[in-house]
């Protein structure tokens, strides 16, 4: 039908040019000076001809091209009447815009302007691409075509933003709370946008690996499996490349170049540099990359009419919400998912069921309409389970209808709830309300990092272990005896969406240990893990094989066949078979295919949670929750916290379930000054107030020389606001004192000379060097302040070693691995944001912790 389309214009062109070129020879022939009345009236006659001439051959093409379009608009009517697509395939074409005919013979109302559709084939067979923001208008249009054409299941978005931090879509925030769109947010933030392309990449590798073998494309695979077809993914990036992360230039190249042919377009908006060396992705875009406003190739052939692109005409904003509630409404029915979770809860049901032999929690139907119930910690089922599924899949929604259907029929004496999310969202927010929480819910962790992660399952491991000398004394083998003596213990169901991202730390041995003693041994102590993940790749092969030996529950949404035959079994592909949301496999019996059983999910709406949380609140059953966020820091804490005799000062809270108060003690010996070093000048500013605070309320700390080139000599309380002279003679700087240096990257005058030269020698620097080394004596401490770590060590690298106490924050693992050298690191982990990080290099004492924001944070 397209290239129909593009031959009517062309012959319409051509029979324009034709017309033109003879009525144009009829001028030359017939000139209007001094015609002759004959003359005249044959010029008239021939013009008349030829006009008569050209509809007789132009007529039958616009009825034609008038046929196509209609049938072109039947299937994707204008955006201001749009309809969503039924099919479950994607079209061959798509309606990006329309087409200006500017033409003197085709004038339609007097304008000289014919209206057309601008047609393309669908998918683009080349990523997008402007320099010109403005752009983004042709991109919205574009972003609600594809979802108007497209089968919602089987269609992926992600969404990168970091010049408007999501402003250039603020369109379309009503929908991203669908499936479809990756995150259900859009991505602003470096770490994130990298996991995208990466997730993105992978997908294509995999296809070009595994599933697309025999098929030259994605589009020709599709064609011939159109009872499976594989997903579009729409990957659109506003910004400016030099924002990214090299693993993320790296990653966009790749896509760019890739992706259009294996099922993944990208869109990209971007400056344009003059010095293309500046613009990594620009040379890339100009290869193999079309402009989002070039002209279908068949255009660039018309010689008489002249072809502009333009938008469509937008629907008022009225009928544009109504389009996307449309679009919410529609999407939740061809996801299939037909019945609500609320048709599981009977009244008679809540908080009435016994946790002593184990948990039964209803997680759908089978295709009999009978219930399918996830069994975990009796004596014939299995006690943990694993839970996988690709995004999009439904895997969220299945975690909440575990959440919500224990909750409803299990109460918090019978179970309790350990919820962790690291899919850096805020999947499990909701039942951390303060108003209306979930009272099974002991902890709810989300932007959890894996340090806390860790530190959670060695409370669990404690846990475990003050159970079982509890089971000890009372002389019973496990929960179920325990139980049976009339002893109140709830059970622990601990639910860890994406719980793969632990093991991503160079050495994850430690939490692998963690994760096989509670799988192993939680069984007997009423504890159960429930882990989800959308892949298992990336995992060490033994550490998965420890992991899935222990885990008898296999629960498999939708997904590729590798990772299918991971989560179920190593002859167990068939997630890879079934439809998609709400299906899913449940498996009890280690992944053997034999025991797969295909249920449908129900749909745990946020309408749900609230009658649910409602209810359970009216019981005025009272618990604290545990709530961390990662993402946010701990709040400042009063003086009262800060006051102290010794020599200790509060910078943060642990990194454990108690999130304790941590402190660095300065000990009366060598070595005990400290170095402070990372990125960022609202942390090191936050980090820098908070020592100056804790400082203060030290009662035996006298004074605080807080030393710089910019300060004069005063002083303000405790606090002494000197320059460099103070190091000119010992007698200037009092017992019991601490001197803090801001910014010693800057301080080169008290930088000692490492020369052996006695006549190269910085008497400034010697003296301050005595200070550090000896100033313990005499209770005088140093704290100094580097951002550019690995510079300074290279002028002074012996000095820094007399600071054998360290406080690292937001450093990449080259920097982290410099700054804590000395302690037998080979290398270090890059330490993320909102983490602090404190060694002691002579006792190897390492503690990671979490400082503390300012009171607006």
């Amino acid at each position: 039908m397209i290239n129909n389309y593009y031959n009517i214009l062309i012959d319409l062109d051509k029979i324009e040019c034709h017309h033109k070129n003879v009525l144009s020879q009829i001028e030359k022939e017939f000139p209007n000076k001094e015609l002759t009345k004959h003359e005249y009236e044959n010029r008239k006659y021939k013009i008349e001809q030829e006009k008569n001439k050209f509809n007789t051959y132009a007529k039958p093409l616009i009825d034609k091209l008038d046929f196509i379009i209609q049938k072109i608009r039947n299937e994707q009517p204008q955006l201001s009447a749009p309809a969503i697509s039924k099919k479950n395939i994607f079209p061959d074409f798509i309606v990006f815009g329309r087409y200006h005919l500017y033409s003197e013979y085709f004038a339609q109302k007097n304008n000289k302007v014919l209206q057309v559709p601008r047609v393309l084939d669908f998918p683009m067979s080349h990523a997008l691409y402007s320099h010109d923001f403005q752009t983004i208008d042709f991109v919205k249009q574009l972003i609600v075509r594809i979802i108007q054409i497209s089968p919602l299941r089987k269609l992926h978005f992600t969404l990168i933003d970091t010049v408007g931090l999501g402003e250039s879509f603020d369109f379309i925030r009503t929908i991203l709370n669908n499936d479809f769109m990756y995150n259900q947010r859009i991505l602003t933030y470096n770490d994130e946008i990298e996991v995208a392309l990466k997730n993105n990449i992978d997908y294509i590798e995999n296809l070009i690996q595994k599933q697309l073998i025999g098929y030259n494309s994605w589009k020709e695979y599709n064609k011939y499996n159109t009872k499976n077809i594989l997903p579009l993914k729409v990957l659109i990036f506003v910004g400016d490349s030099s924002q990214l992360t090299a693993n993320s230039l790296l990653y966009m190249e790749r896509i760019i170049k890739h992706g259009s042919k294996y099922g993944v377009l990208p869109i990209v908006l971007t400056n344009k540099e003059e010095k293309e060396e500046k613009n990594k992705i620009q040379n890339i875009l100009k290869n193999f990359a079309k402009e989002i406003t070039y002209k279908y190739s068949s255009l660039a052939n018309l010689k008489s009419i002249k072809a502009e692109t333009a938008l469509e005409s937008w629907p008022d904003k009225r009928s544009f919400e109504n389009i996307l509630e449309n679009i919410n409404k529609f999407y939740k029915e061809d996801s299939k998912i037909k019945y609500e979770i609320s048709e599981m809860w009977d009244d008679k049901n809540f908080w009435k069921e016994d946790s002593t032999d184990g948990v039964c929690i209803p997680i759908g139907w089978d295709k009999n309409q009978e219930r399918v119930d996830l069994k975990i910690g009796f004596d014939d089922s299995e006690h943990h389970t694993l839970v996988g599924g690709r995004s999009g899949s439904g895997k969220s929604n299945l975690l909440h209808t575990i959440i919500q259907n224990c909750s409803f029929l299990y109460s918090p004496d019978e179970v309790e709830l350990f919820l962790l999310d690291y899919k850096e969202g805020i999947e499990f927010n909701l039942y951390a309300n303060e108003n209306q929480p979930l009272l099974n819910s002991s902890l709810v962790a989300v932007q959890s990092d894996i340090a806390y992660g860790q530190t959670f399952l060695e409370h669990v491991v404690d846990i475990k272990n003050q159970r079982a000398e509890r089971f000890k004394k009372e002389n019973v083998k496990d929960f179920k005896e325990y139980r049976n003596k009339n002893y109140k213990l709830s059970r622990y169901i601990i639910i860890i969406d994406e719980f793969q991202v632990l093991f991503t730390i160079k050495n994850s041995k430690r939490i692998e240990d963690l994760f096989v003693e509670i799988l192993r041994k939680g069984r007997s102590y009423g504890i159960h893990l429930i882990l989800s993940t959308q892949t298992l790749r990336g995992i060490e092969a033994n550490s998965l094989s420890q992991l899935k030996s222990q885990i008898g529950n296999r629960i498999a949404l939708v997904m590729g066949e590798e990772d299918s035959m991971s989560v179920l079994s190593s002859n167990n592909p068939e997630a890879a078979k079934i439809k998609g949301k709400p299906e899913a496999i449940y498996n009890n019996s280690g992944g053997m295919k034999d025991a797969n059983k295909i249920f449908f999910v129900p749909y745990a709406s946020r309408d749900n949670a609230d009658i649910l949380l409602k209810k359970v609140n009216s019981k005025n059953y009272s618990k604290n929750i545990k709530v961390y966020n990662g993402e946010l820091m701990p709040k400042l804490p009063g003086d009262s916290a800060f006051k102290n005799v010794d020599r200790k000062i509060l910078v943060g809270k642990k990194i454990n379930f108690n999130e304790d108060l941590f402190n660095i003690e300065f000990k009366k010996e060598s070595g005990n000054s400290l170095i402070i070093s990372g990125r960022g000048e609202k942390h090191k500013k936050n980090i820098f107030e908070t020592i100056l605070r804790a400082l203060i309320n030290i009662s035996s700390i006298e004074h605080i020389y807080l030393v710089g080139e910019e300060y004069k000599n005063n002083v303000d309380g405790k606090i002494h606001y000197c320059n460099y002279d103070i190091f000119t003679k010992d007698k200037d700087v009092e017992t019991n004192s601490f001197i803090v240096i801001e910014n010693f990257d800057l301080a080169t005058d008290l930088y000692p000379t490492e020369s052996f030269s006695p006549k190269d020698k910085n008497e400034l620097g010697e003296k301050f060097k005595d200070i550090v080394e000896f100033g313990y004596k005499k209770n005088i401490y140093t704290i100094i302040f580097i951002e550019n770590y690995k510079k300074v060590k290279e002028k002074i690298s012996k000095f820094l070693t007399l600071f054998e106490l360290r406080y690292g924050f937001n450093m990449n693992e080259d920097t982290a691995t410099s700054f804590f050298s000395g302690c037998g690191f080979n290398s270090f982990d890059a330490i993320p944001q909102n983490i602090g990080v404190f060694l002691n290099i002579a006792t190897s004492q390492m503690e990671k912790f979490r400082f503390f924001g300012d009171k607006n944070d």
